[in-house]
């Protein structure tokens, strides 16, 4: 049967501390604050270096790259022969049927 006593004491629970998910959760914070920081920094800049006027002159009318060679002719590969013929296997007889023992009495 099941124990009547109803008024037991109930045992004192332990206090539990959020101190490792904090910790985590912390952590995940900072490293995703520090990605952000390295990707969202500015590009470095080219400077003239305090240099005067720059010309720069690009010259499209270059001669003409040469012709490529054709591929080669590939020859194709020999026939192959067809496989012989394959002639059946001889039928086997079976065994001949033992005798059956004598019935005892």
């Amino acid at each position: 049967m099941s124990d009547p006593n109803l008024n037991r004491p109930v045992p004192p629970q332990t206090p539990r501390s959020n101190a490792p998910i904090i910790f985590i959760v912390g952590g995940l914070v900072i490293a995703v604050a520090a990605i952000v920081w390295f990707m969202s920094g500015d590009a470095p800049t080219v400077t003239d270096g305090g240099a005067g006027d720059t010309n720069v002159t690009i010259d499209n009318a270059a001669e003409p790259a040469p012709a490529a060679e054709p591929a080669p002719v590939v020859e194709p590969a020999p026939a192959v022969e067809p496989a012989p013929a394959v002639e059946p296997a001889p039928a086997v007889e079976p065994a001949p049927a033992e005798e059956p023992a004598p019935a005892d009495q």
